[in-house]
């Protein structure tokens, strides 16, 4: 990576990966792994506080209908 590489984003391949003695890329950096870890929390927990649709509900309702059936015969 050259210089203008590094000057564009701010960070050197480097500050994201880490590497072995050897050279061999082993993992992001902790810090990097925590950033994506709060923006995959926060859209989790969006998802979550939707509301379920209608059409869900209703398909859920059939199912357990249908299974209560096939308990009884």
């Amino acid at each position: 990576m050259d210089q203008s590489d590094r000057e564009g984003s701010g960070r050197s391949q480097e500050d994201i990966m880490l590497a072995d003695s050897n050279g061999r890329e082993n993992g992001m950096h902790p810090l990097v792994q925590s950033q994506i870890g709060k923006h995959l929390r926060a859209v989790y927990d969006d998802v979550v506080n939707e509301p379920v649709p209608q059409r869900f509900l209703d398909l859920l309702e059939q199912l357990e209908e249908s299974t209560t059936k096939n308990r009884r015969s």
